[in-house]
C-alpha cells in the first residue's frame, strides 16, 4: 500500500512539473474572450431531438450587454405558436421567466435555475455560461495539454467551482484549441456522473473573432439532445439597448 502511494505521489508530481509552465488562466481567458459578447442581436433555431425524433423547430431571438449588475440576457421564443411570447431576463444570477400562453412573469429561485430551458436539453444556467464564459465561476487546472477532438489539438482542462460562488454543476471537463483558443467540447459532471456534453462547431469568422453558429447539448440521462443553430448575429447592435432588460419590457413582450 505505501509503495502504491509513493508510485501515486511521483506521478503527480511529475505531471505537476509538466504543467508548471501553462498559462492555464490564460489560456482560460482567451477561450472565454471568444464567447463574452457585447450588445449583440442574434436570431436563432433550436431543435429538440427525441429517441432520434426532432420536434418542430423553436425560433429565438437574443439580446445580450453588460451592465453594472453583470452580464444581462434577453431570450424570446417567436414560434411555434405554443411558445410564442415566452422569453427569460437573466441578469447576474437573477432570472425572471415570462410564461406565453398567460402572460405572468416569475422570477426563479436558485434551485430552479438547474431546469430545462423550453423543455430543451439547457438548463437556464447553460444559456448564461455559454455566452459568457466560465473563468468567473470556476477554477480551471490543466488535465492534459495534447488531447485530440475530432481531429484538432485540444487542451483538457477541469473547471472547479470556486469557494463561495454559486455553481450549477460539480466540475466541468472542457477542451479548448491550442491552435486558436477555441472551446469544442464541454463535460458536465454532477454527483460524480457525467450528466451531458456541449459540443460547440461551425466557427465562423466574424469581424476580429470568431463565433459558434452550432452549439448541441447532448444529455446522457435520457435519450436527447437540443441543437441551438445561430441563424443570424449582429455584433454591437444598435437594437440592443439597457431598456431590454427589465421587468417593464418583459411584460410586453407580444
Amino acid at each position: 500500500m505505501k509503495t502504491s502511494i509513493s508510485i501515486l505521489a511521483v506521478i503527480l508530481a511529475a505531471q505537476t512539473a509538466l504543467f508548471a509552465d501553462t498559462d492555464i488562466e490564460g489560456i482560460v481567458r482567451r477561450a472565454d474572450a471568444l464567447l463574452r459578447t457585447e450588445r449583440v442581436h442574434s436570431v436563432s433555431e433550436m431543435i429538440i431531438y427525441r429517441s432520434g425524433k426532432a420536434r418542430p423547430a423553436m425560433n429565438v431571438e437574443g439580446y445580450e450587454m453588460n451592465g453594472e449588475d453583470g452580464s444581462m440576457s434577453l431570450t424570446v421564443y417567436r414560434s411555434p405558436a405554443k411558445m410564442k411570447g415566452t422569453a427569460y431576463l437573466m441578469i447576474g444570477d437573477d432570472i425572471w421567466v415570462r410564461f406565453g400562453n398567460t402572460g405572468r412573469i416569475r422570477k426563479l429561485s436558485s434551485s430552479a435555475k438547474k431546469n430545462s430551458a423550453g423543455g430543451s436539453d439547457f438548463s437556464y444556467n447553460d444559456m448564461n455560461d455559454t455566452s459568457q464564459g466560465l473563468s468567473e465561476k470556476y477554477s480551471p487546472s490543466l488535465l492534459d495539454d495534447n488531447t485530440s477532438v475530432d481531429g484538432a489539438v485540444c487542451y483538457k482542462v477541469q473547471f472547479s467551482a470556486i469557494t463561495g460562488k454559486e455553481t450549477p454543476y460539480e466540475k466541468l471537463v472542457c477542451y479548448i484549441t491550442k491552435d486558436d483558443y477555441r472551446y469544442v467540447k464541454i463535460e458536465y459532471f454532477e454527483n460524480s456522473g457525467h450528466i451531458k456534453t456541449l459540443t460547440l462547431s461551425d466557427w465562423r469568422k466574424e469581424g476580429d473573432r470568431s463565433y459558434p453558429y452550432l452549439i448541441t447539448m447532448h444529455s446522457h440521462t435520457s435519450p436527447s439532445y437540443t441543437e441551438y443553430r445561430i441563424v443570424s448575429i449582429t455584433f454591437d447592435s444598435p437594437l440592443v439597448t439597457e431598456r431590454l432588460f427589465t421587468q417593464t419590457y418583459l411584460g410586453q413582450i407580444k
